[in-house]
């Protein structure tokens, strides 16, 4: 018999079918989750133990170069006007321009040990299978766009879902599991044709608008840096271009330092300088 003379093949035939495009929601959903909480925080992370370490290192160089160009020109300025030069206030003028650029360099240190931190702290293969899993049932039982009208049990369970996959604790999930078995969530009525090809329509949709926000998300950094970061090659050629750069400013700063040590006899009252 033709389905289509028979209601009952026709509803389980779409059925089916929102079946399908509800599993292949659940995929790109959690495959835009898993690119931007896990996937791109990890590239950042391995970015900076590859590189990070290197450009701290020209970072301070640069900061340092900068700093003593800065010292000589207030000096010169001081002399040329027939002033006299207080080299403390001198520090503390210098030491307040460049707090930003000394906070952007602890910042970097920071992270580069952080990185570290974390990436030799990863779950092993059984908690990271046991997280994808209970992760994927909570989002196919309370994501918003497949769960019919919740109430605010449910949606609570789906806000601290973000918070702990974000976080990537294994111990939140499995409590929000626990928990969730006590949540009803009222069924979806599709009980017409009519209904159940626009469920099918609907959730098509969302599906394309998921597959062109992962493309876009893949064509932006870190993720096109995927493949350089695990190419050891391009991380040492990276990094030999980095050292380069950061020996280049050290030198510049060792003939800084001799300029600034000429100008000290000029200077009335002289105090011993802190610090480059």
């Amino acid at each position: 018999m033709n389905s289509e003379s028979d209601p009952a093949a026709e509803m389980a035939r779409l059925r089916a079918h929102c079946d399908i495009m509800a599993e292949e929601f659940v995929r790109v959903c959690i495959e835009e989750q898993e690119l931007l909480h896990i996937v791109k925080p990890n590239l950042l992370r391995m970015q900076a133990i590859t590189t990070g370490a290197w450009e701290l290192r020209r970072l301070e160089a640069s900061v340092k170069v900068k700093r003593l160009r800065r010292k000589i020109v207030m000096i010169q300025s001081h002399l040329q006007a027939g002033g006299t030069i207080q080299p403390d206030e001198i520090e503390r003028q210098v030491a307040a321009e460049f707090a930003e650029w000394e906070q952007r360099i602890r910042t970097l240190d920071a992270e580069v040990a952080a990185a570290r931190h974390t990436l030799g702290n990863l779950m092993n293969d059984d908690d990271e299978a046991e997280f994808k899993n209970l992760h994927r049932e909570l989002v196919t039982k309370f994501h918003p766009d497949l769960a019919a009208a919740a109430g605010p049990d449910a949606r609570a369970v789906w806000d601290r879902l973000q918070d702990a996959y974000g976080r990537h604790d294994l111990r939140e999930l499995r409590a929000l599991n626990l928990f969730s078995r006590s949540v009803a969530l009222p069924a979806k009525r599709l009980g017409t044709p009519g209904l159940l090809a626009a469920e099918q329509e609907r959730l098509a949709g969302l599906v394309g608008e998921y597959l062109r926000r992962l493309v876009e998300i893949r064509n932006h950094p870190p993720f096109t840096l995927e493949k350089l970061l695990a190419d050891n090659s391009w991380v040492e050629q990276r990094r030999d271009e980095i050292s380069a750069e950061a020996a280049l400013l050290s030198a510049e700063a060792a003939g800084l330092e001799i300029e600034l040590m000429k100008l000290l006899p000029a200077i009335s009252k002289v105090r011993q300088f802190g610090p480059n």
